[in-house]
């Protein structure tokens, strides 16, 4: 601590929130007590109950909206499965109110048959034709037995079509805050008008069902009230409230900060953050460290109500709530009695208990108990593998600040500190660092570290000057200021634990591989395999760090013990943290060590040359496919073997980390030519792989199967599908359909003959009925204003058709289809089309040449689209992409599609009755890309509930960065250093 005071425990037992315990957790001591009752089956409630439940419900909504209509429920449910009774319930000859039956497989069998009736609220319903999800009251019925259960309510305050808050009401028996039978409601805003917040199953949060497809993130808040019916007002307690931050416009949360307690009364605050800015496509939530806050025992933190605003609800406003713009600046400064710092060293902050999920948590960084501070929320991240700090007098407040010594960021002030290794999982203590200030100057100065978890202490030094430096509470500096440093961390970490080896294989008879290293070399990528999660740590640039500085210290506590006394330079400057020095010293103190080969060599291939890849780009690139042709590298690789060679990255970190790659004979003359891989770009990253190859053999590499095709499985062959595991696209007569997924897995070969994919299976559906349209890219040509479509409806005409599986493997899969014989006025065309796609991709990418049959200067062709009922379109030429989304039908519901091309190709647009076509201008027999994109809504991560302008921000990211591809260099071949 800062002032050198001793600080008595405090043991605080506070009402949290069991919002974040909601799942099969037994966390540890904590701020916590049992859940709220406020989600219970009907089932649960006595006469009594029910009786006062319609009451407040009454109270809240009105009678009329919470009457269920007796003949309507009973027409409904005579109804065949799916269809909507549509009334007409004030006699103005438009539909206000629908009711269904909701047989969505997400469902639970328990609370089934659903009763729904939907109540419009914006008069859009009678044009749609159903609910919407932007400002339609939803008043449900468990088991359809006549009595309201709960109401979910989408509210568009700003008359955008879109949603803007989101509150799902139940009846809470015996509420804790109220201390009586009262209604609670969770109740979420999107601030930053990204369109996405909460899913839910059987019409309520589940935690463990609902936690990952409801966004929590961009800019964001939520919070949960109890209902005050004596003051007509609701009273904010638990998450209370709970906010996200974007802090760099992708729509996802690089901050989020959680305050418990009841009505304008703080008891305790969790601040975390994702400090190198790994937030990504599908990975939604990474943070990195937290704040962890506890107001005095008995003193809750009040907030001011300047810092507050009051939200309106059914039945009555909000007591005030802390606002999204003031939960920072509020919880920054509130005067806490302790703070903890919570760090998330192996970058694997899941749910620590063996069957946890794991997901990366999306509450941030939850602590486990430390010392006399309780765990905040739930499930913890863990006592093992998390630097723990404690400011047990808030003397730092809550200041961040960076030690040469370690190289990391601690909290200023801390009295008590530890980091507890478990390096393969397995519950033990395998060593200790504990962290002190000897000094009392608020700064670490002093490490003593149990190298084996023996709870002896083999080392331990002190510095007398930490060069530590304070950091600003600040996103954008802390997280470039990070990233840095972690860099510089990754490299110099290798290069001493590199040069510690070789001095160490010197001086030993007998060198024997340290057992962390074999542990991440070998087995890591075993640990929770199913899930991924050893992978993903030692794909981790944090994770790798991690285990460097572990494997370092354990070849660096050998080496002293081989040096002794002999050296005490070695000891102070690695002490220092000065690693790069380190090296230099070894270099010159033991030269002997250093001979041989400069370069460790991969897979005992004969010959390597680099490959430089570039994001131009400030954002993330993740999945990028780089595709080389063979014949450009044998430009500058003439003996090169695409038979026989592996990509790994550089450089290596403890261990190769080898690429999944495939080469693709295209033209099928036998020979391959084109290499392809995918890699993840940093923003503006400059990555470095070697290609290792031999110029003989043969090579069989086992890498996951991550794309995959199909044909014939309908009984009149003519089909042919490609697919990963995010969408599936088929072609059939010319037409082109796709297939939603709602969950990440290949599914076409499974497919057969009585497939019944039009109807909602457990992997997804068919999504898209093309009806005698082009579908999603079938092929039109155009001569002057008469378009002729390249398709055979139903299998009908006289188009030849030939189809074939050109390449299927864990990177990349491509079909070829030939259309030939297309006939026109005045010529006659065949289309080769090539339509690839890419592991963890959603795009099919098109590679087309149109060939007339008389020669013509250029060839007028495009990609239609099925219109849907009520959709929107938009369409950019200078972006080079267009795009609709709209309503399938009531099972299917949202879909969208589009298409990304060349600008300088485009020709024109046609809005047509039926499809929507892109124009693009070619030459005779020239091949030409473009893409085509696929989305389900009801299959994305986040399903609640995004819009065309979710769409079309999206589309055009891609299309960015379709158009505007990284740069690829191959260098000159080398073999071995002698």
């Amino acid at each position: 601590m800062v002032s050198g005071r001793a600080v008595p425990p405090v043991v605080i037992l506070l009402l949290v929130a069991g919002f974040c315990c909601l799942g099969p957790h037994r966390p540890p001591r904590s701020l916590g007590a049992p859940l709220p009752q406020f989600l219970q089956k009907p089932s649960q409630l006595s006469p009594e109950q029910l009786k006062k439940r319609e009451e407040l419900y009454i109270k809240l909504f009105g009678r009329k909206a919470i009457t269920l209509d007796p003949e309507g429920v009973a027409r409904v449910k005579a109804m065949p499965p799916g269809e909507r009774l549509k009334l007409d319930t004030d006699g103005d000859g438009k539909i206000d109110t629908i009711y269904y039956i909701d047989n969505d497989p997400k469902h639970e069998a328990a609370f089934r048959p659903i009763l729904v009736k939907v109540i419009d609220q914006d008069g859009d319903m009678d044009k749609d034709g159903d609910g919407d999800l932007d400002s339609d009251l939803y008043v449900v019925d468990w088991n359809a037995d006549g009595s309201v259960d709960v109401v979910v309510e989408y509210r568009d305050l700003d008359h955008d079509n879109d949603v803007d808050e989101m509150a799902i009401y139940s009846y809470s028996p015996n509420d804790r805050i109220m201390g009586r039978d009262a209604v609670r409601v969770w109740w979420s805003r999107d601030v930053g008008d990204d369109n996405q917040l909460w899913y839910t199953i059987n019409y309520r949060y589940q935690q463990p069902e609902c936690q990952f497809h409801s966004h929590f993130g961009g800019d964001e808040i939520f919070s949960s009230f109890a209902y005050d019916e004596e003051h007509s007002r609701w009273i904010p307690s638990f998450e209370n409230p709970f906010a996200f931050y974007d802090e760099d416009g992708d729509d996802l949360a690089e901050v989020t900060i959680r305050f418990s307690g009841a009505g304008d009364k703080m008891e305790s605050m969790r601040y975390s953050f994702d400090i190198d800015n790994d937030t990504a496509g599908d990975n939604a939530h990474d943070y990195n460290f937290s704040f962890s806050c506890v107001a005095p025992r008995n003193n809750a933190v009040t907030v001011p109500e300047d810092l507050t605003e009051v939200v309106q609800l059914r039945g009555g406003p909000t007591a005030p709530l802390l606002s999204w713009r003031h939960a920072r600046r509020f919880g920054e400064n509130a005067p806490w009695t302790k703070v903890l710092l919570t760090w998330d060293e192996n970058d694997n902050n899941v749910d620590v208990s063996p069957r946890g999920d794991p997901h990366e948590r999306w509450e941030g960084v939850i602590n486990s108990a430390f010392g006399d501070f309780p765990q905040v929320g739930g499930p913890p991240c863990g006592p093992y593998n998390k630097r723990y700090e404690l400011d047990s007098d808030n003397s730092g407040k809550m200041k961040p600040y960076y030690s040469s010594i370690d190289r990391r960021i601690h909290l200023l002030g801390a009295d008590e500190a530890a980091l507890k290794v478990d390096y393969n999982y397995d519950g033990k203590v395998d060593m200790e660092i504990r962290y002190r200030d000897t000094d009392h100057d608020g700064f670490i100065d002093t490490l003593e570290i149990d190298e084996d978890g023996d709870g002896k202490f083999e080392r331990s030094f002190r510095v007398s000057d930490a060069k530590a430096q304070v950091l600003p509470l600040d996103y954008h500096y802390l997280s470039d200021f990070y990233n840095r440093v972690l860099d510089q961390s990754l490299g110099e970490n290798q290069a001493a634990i590199d040069a510690i080896k070789k001095v160490l294989r010197s001086k030993l008879d007998r060198f024997e591989e340290d057992p962390i290293e074999s542990y991440y070399v070998h087995d890591l990528i075993n640990y929770r395999k199913e899930a991924g999660i050893g992978l993903k740590i030692r794909n981790s640039r944090e994770g790798t760090r991690y285990y460097q500085d572990l494997i370092r210290e354990r070849y660096f506590f050998r080496l002293i013990g081989v040096l002794g006394n002999a050296s005490p330079l070695v000891e102070q400057t690695y002490n220092r943290g000065d690693y790069a020095q380190l090296v230099k010293i070894l270099q010159e103190r033991f030269p002997e060590a250093f001979r041989g080969p400069r370069a460790e060599w991969y897979g005992g291939f004969s010959s390597r040359f680099p490959v430089e890849i570039v994001n131009p780009d400030a954002g993330w690139r993740l999945k990028e496919p780089v595709v080389l042709k063979v014949s450009q590298i044998r430009r500058t690789v003439p003996d090169f073997n695409p038979r026989n060679f592996v990509v790994v990255e550089e450089p290596r970190l403890v261990a190769h980390k080898e690429v999944p790659s495939q080469a693709d004979d295209l033209d099928g003359d036998g020979r391959p030519d084109e290499v392809v891989f995918q890699v993840d770009l940093r923003p503006r990253q400059t990555l470095s792989c070697f290609i290792y190859y031999s110029p003989a053999g043969e090579r069989e590499n086992h890498y996951e199967r991550k794309t995959a095709t199909h044909r014939d499985w309908l009984p009149v062959k003519a089909n042919i599908g490609w697919e990963s595991g995010k969408i599936a696209y088929r072609f059939y007569y010319g037409q082109m359909d796709f297939f939603g997924k709602k969950k990440e897995e290949l599914v076409m070969k499974s497919f057969g003959g009585t497939e019944s994919y039009h109807k909602e299976l457990d992997w997804g559906m068919d999504v898209l009925d093309a009806g005698k349209t082009s579908g999603i890219g079938g092929i039109n040509i155009w001569e002057g204003d008469r378009v002729v479509p390249a398709m055979n409806p139903a299998g009908r005409g006289d188009i030849k058709i030939e189809r074939k599986v050109v390449a299927e493997g864990p990177v990349r899969s491509t079909v070829a289809m030939n259309l030939n014989g297309i006939k026109t006025d005045r010529n006659g065309y065949d289309v080769k089309l090539l339509c690839s796609i890419y592991a963890d991709s959603q795009y099919s990418e098109e590679r087309i040449k149109v060939v007339p049959r008389k020669q013509v200067p250029e060839v007028i062709f495009g990609p239609g689209f099925t219109r849907m009922p009520h959709d929107a379109f938009f369409f950019s030429s200078q972006g080079g992409y267009f795009g609709s989304w709209g309503r399938q039908n009531a099972a299917v519901q949202e879909i969208g599609m589009a298409a990304i091309f060349p600008q300088t190709a485009l020709a024109g647009f046609s809005d047509g009755e039926l499809e929507r076509r892109v124009k693009l201008r070619t030459g005779p027999g020239q091949e030409m890309l473009f893409y085509v994109v696929g989305d389900w809504r009801r299959g994305r991560q986040f399903p609640v509930a995004p819009t065309i302008t979710n769409w079309e921000k999206e589309i055009g990211r891609l299309a960015h960065r379709i158009q505007n591809p990284v740069s690829v260099k191959v260098g000159q071949a080398s073999a071995p250093v002698p």
